[in-house]
C-alpha cells in the first residue's frame, strides 16, 4: 500500500536530486541537503523499527553534528504515538503542520478574476518566479542553478499568477501516481487579501485534474488550515519538526 506521505517524500527526493545530493538513507531517519540554499535541510521519515531512548538520542545528535546534518527531523502521519512520544520527551518541538488530502474530481472550475494563471516553461519566467518565492517565503535565496532544474522534470508543475503584468502569486506541484503534492504556495505581502494563492492552488488542482490526477495532498500550517478547508481539503494526520539538542 502506497505511503499516505509519499509524494512528499518523493519531492525532497527530486530537491535532492536538483542539489546531486543524494538522500541518505540511517537506520533511524533519511537525511534532505540543500547546500547554500535558504531551503530547509530536514531528517524525516522516522523509523518504527528504533527504540528512540535517550541513550540513541544522545548517539544520534552526536553523529548528526559530527556530519553536519540538518538538526531537525520531521514525523509524517503514520509515525506511531509511541516514537512521537519520544522525540518530544527528548528534543525539542519546533512545529506542527496539517497532512491534508482532497479528491481532484471535487474541483470547481475557476472564475474570471483580474490575476492571469501561467505555466512556467521559459527561464525568464522562471527567474520572475523565483524572485516572488524569495520575497513572499523564504527571505533568502534559494539556488537558482539547482532549482531551475525543475524546468526539465516532468513531474514538476511551476505556476505563475500576474496582475496587471506584475508577477504577484506561485505554485508548484509535484505530480506522481495519480496524487499531486502542493508547495511554495506564495502570495507577495502587497498583493494579500485578494485571493490569489486560492485562485492560483485551484488553478493547479485543475490542472492537474485534467490530467487525469485524482488526489491534492499538502502540508497546511494552522493559519492556512481554514482556507484549505473551503477548498475541500480534509486532515488526515499531523506532520511535527522536532530539534536535536
Amino acid at each position: 500500500m502506497r505511503h499516505p506521505d509519499q509524494i512528499h517524500f518523493s519531492f525532497f527526493n527530486s530537491i535532492a536530486e536538483c542539489f546531486e545530493q543524494p538522500v541518505i538513507s540511517h537506520t533511524h531517519f533519511k537525511v534532505s541537503q540543500s547546500p547554500n540554499s535558504v531551503w530547509q535541510n530536514i531528517l524525516f521519515d522516522p523509523s518504527e523499527n528504533q527504540r528512540w531512548s535517550e541513550t540513541e538520542i544522545q548517539e544520534l545528535t552526536n553523529e548528526i553534528k559530527q556530519n553536519n546534518w540538518p538538526n531537525k527531523i520531521m514525523t509524517n502521519s503514520n509515525t506511531s504515538s509511541k516514537v512521537r512520544m519520544q522525540l518530544n520527551r527528548l528534543t525539542t518541538k519546533r512545529t506542527e503542520w496539517i497532512s491534508m488530502s482532497k479528491n481532484l474530481n471535487d474541483t470547481p472550475a475557476l472564475r474570471p478574476t483580474k490575476l492571469n494563471v501561467v505555466e512556467v516553461n521559459s527561464e525568464e519566467l522562471f527567474q520572475a518566479w523565483l524572485a516572488v518565492v524569495e520575497r513572499a517565503l523564504m527571505r533568502g535565496k534559494l539556488a537558482e542553478q539547482a532549482f531551475a532544474k525543475w524546468l526539465q522534470m516532468d513531474q514538476v508543475k511551476l505556476l505563475l499568477g500576474f496582475e496587471n503584468d506584475v508577477p504577484v502569486c506561485t505554485a508548484l506541484g509535484y505530480l506522481e501516481e495519480g496524487e499531486i503534492g502542493l508547495y511554495l504556495i506564495s502570495t507577495l505581502e502587497d498583493y494579500s487579501g485578494r485571493g490569489y494563492g486560492t485562485e492560483i492552488t485551484q488553478a493547479l488542482m485543475l490542472n492537474a485534474k485534467n490530467r487525469g490526477y485524482k488526489t491534492a495532498l499538502l502540508y497546511a500550517t494552522p493559519m492556512g488550515l481554514p482556507v484549505y478547508k473551503k477548498l475541500g481539503f480534509n486532515s488526515f494526520g499531523i506532520m511535527e519538526v522536532f530539534e536535536f539538542l
